[in-house]
């Protein structure tokens, strides 16, 4: 799971070269910054202000299937649960 900026990678066009060489693509809300690079994998579907405002536990998802991609869809994850739990120690 990504969790940085992907402006952060050093080289100007990795960041594409990155996403070009990726076979299935899953993402939650984004910011500003990673939104423009994103959106070249959802344009067929998902516009950029779509990236930026998607709800909580909402995805958008791109996948590779038999080698092919898959047209992105939307789909819900699992809310955290409800019932706190203590942490075990090691």
């Amino acid at each position: 799971m990504r969790n940085v900026l992907m402006a952060l990678l050093e080289q100007p066009d990795a960041t594409l070269h990155v996403l070009g060489n990726t076979g299935s693509i899953i993402s939650f809300r984004v910011g500003v910054e990673d939104a423009p690079y994103l959106v070249r994998e959802f344009h067929e579907r998902f516009a950029e202000v779509d990236l930026l405002q998607l709800p909580n536990y909402r995805i958008y998802l791109k996948l590779m299937i038999d080698g092919t991609p898959s047209t992105p869809f939307s789909a819900v994850t699992l809310a955290p649960s409800s019932q706190s739990q203590p942490v075990q120690q090691l």
